[in-house]
């Protein structure tokens, strides 16, 4: 399995994807239920993904016991399209199952839908249960909820701001960017621009363009470091190319010829 997914991604050897597909076919005709999932991602991954061929993959990896199988079966019926209609009754039943099978990003989709169903102690039963399973997203959800507290559950951001660096060092830009926030305004945690810009950078060489664009103007307005123009342009470009639209906006303005003031 390992050397069809190196097959798949190139890593460590020429990329041969009809190989991979057919390692991976091999090995869920066996019955592995990993190599399901793997055919399935290697069906629905890209631009023309076929999900209506993954989609019975999935459901047999999720009959022998894959969690990953269940949860990617529940997150394409909870969506619908392509073909395929929505069921969100049977997604969330799925979920479920994925959840209790130990799979973290799956009671992180079934919390939120408690969440949107204003059931806010059951939500962060859930974001608890997925970050404890190692989802990096169930552990950033969490920090949300506790960031500001629910209806039902006390805010906490000290805990908060923890569970944002878990998911942060885990490699999840989106808790860079809300404990970066944290640090930027001060108001729930002791503020610390240093700190802020060293996430922000952080995730600027992890490739995330907010990161960039934050940090950018942290070195055009010397927001907790000196001043640096250069820096902050290389930064802003960065950005720019890393597809963030406002800051190609930024750039354009600042190119733009200042107006003439009009004569008395």
């Amino acid at each position: 399995m390992n050397f069809g997914a190196a097959l798949l991604s190139g890593k460590g050897v020429a990329a041969d994807k009809p190989r991979a597909v057919a390692l991976f076919q091999q090995s869920c005709n066996a019955g592995n239920a990993t190599g399901c999932v793997s055919l399935a991602i290697a069906y629905a991954a890209g631009g023309k993904g076929d999900v209506a061929k993954a989609l019975p993959l999935f459901q047999k990896a999720c009959d022998l016991g894959h969690p990953e199988g269940c949860y990617s079966v529940a997150v394409i019926l909870e969506g619908g399209g392509l073909g395929i209609p929505a069921d969100a009754e049977r997604a969330r039943s799925l979920y479920q199952v994925a959840c209790n099978g130990g799979y973290g990003n799956a009671c992180n989709n079934l919390g939120v839908g408690y969440a949107e169903r204003n059931d806010h102690k059951s939500a962060v039963a859930l974001y608890e249960k997925g970050c404890a399973a190692g989802s990096l997203i169930a552990c950033n959800t969490l920090g949300i909820a506790l960031e500001d507290g629910r209806k039902g559950v006390a805010a906490n951001p000290k805990r908060a701001a923890s569970l944002y660096q878990k998911a942060c060092d885990g490699g999840l830009a989106l808790g860079c960017k809300n404990l970066w926030s944290m640090y930027r305004s001060g108001e729930k945690i002791p503020k610390d621009l240093e700190r802020a810009l060293a996430l922000e950078e952080q995730a600027c060489a992890a490739g995330e363009a907010d990161g960039c664009f934050a940090a950018s103007f942290q070195y055009g307005l010397a927001m907790g470091v000196p001043k640096d123009i250069n820096r902050a342009k290389a930064l802003l470009a960065k950005s720019c190319e890393l597809g963030l639209q406002k800051a190609c906006e930024v750039i354009d303005r600042l190119k733009a010829p200042l107006a003439k003031p009009a004569k008395p």
